[in-house]
């Protein structure tokens, strides 16, 4: 009987050994809470912050404003190219054609000119001779300028006037322009309207010098003649 209460006291004292154990662990907080932290390894520190952006805004000084970020400066627009292009070629003004200017005559004749410079009219009232006149011959001049390029240009020059010749009489009509001339014999026997025209080039033509010689001869002193000239009219063609 004594053996088994022993026993069982045995039992009851392991028990109450175990539970003060247990009691000591769990008041004592298992190990040292003192103890010194590990340090952290490079693998588990705190990442570093990223770095900023350039565009972030930072201010310059006192009044500046920040960037906006991520707004990048416009690029400019191609200059254009400094010198200009070639142009071409003007072409060469056209040459202004032959016009007819002021004009010279003698005191008892007179000279007009067109308004478009084209023609002209050069009248006379004494470009005459005769046998009834006393007058053999009679030469009188007319100068008139020339203006502009007479390339490919005539002057259509016109003689009017009055021819008589009776018998054993000749009348001679002479026009000379520019050095260059023309004579027209009238034979005996002539009384007609005399109406003559003459061609001259004016290329290179600057002015006009116009002669006009009439001349009556008669072969006996009783023959009548007469020759005169009342009008040149001028024509650029």
């Amino acid at each position: 009987m004594r053996t088994r209460h022993s026993f069982t006291a045995a039992v009851i004292a392991l028990i109450a050994i175990l539970i003060g154990v247990i009691i000591t662990l769990l008041i004592g907080g298992g190990p040292d809470a003192n103890a010194d932290e590990p340090t952290p390894t490079p693998s588990s520190a705190e990442p570093s912050p990223p770095p900023q952006n350039k565009t972030s805004p930072s201010r310059t000084g006192k009044g500046s404003h920040p960037t906006k970020p991520g707004r990048t400066k416009p690029t400019k627009p191609p200059t254009k190219p400094t010198s200009a292009p070639a142009k071409p070629p003007l072409d060469p003004p056209a040459a202004v054609g032959p016009r007819f200017g002021n004009a010279k005559v003698p005191s008892d004749a007179d000279c007009s000119v067109s308004g478009d410079g084209q023609a002209f009219t050069a009248r006379f009232s004494s470009l005459e001779s005769g046998t009834d006149i006393g007058r053999p011959s009679r030469t009188q001049k007319v100068t008139i300028a020339v203006t502009g390029d007479g390339k490919g240009k005539n002057l259509r020059l016109s003689i009017s006037g009055y021819v008589f010749t009776e018998r054993d009489v000749t009348a001679k009509l002479t026009v000379t322009v520019n050095g260059g001339g023309t004579t027209v014999t009238y034979q005996p026997n002539h009384d007609l309207e005399l109406l003559r025209s003459i061609d001259i080039p004016l290329r290179g033509v600057h002015e006009l010098r116009i002669t006009v010689k009439v001349e009556v001869n008669p072969e006996k002193k009783d023959a009548g003649g007469y020759l005169n000239v009342s009008a040149l009219d001028g024509l650029i063609e």
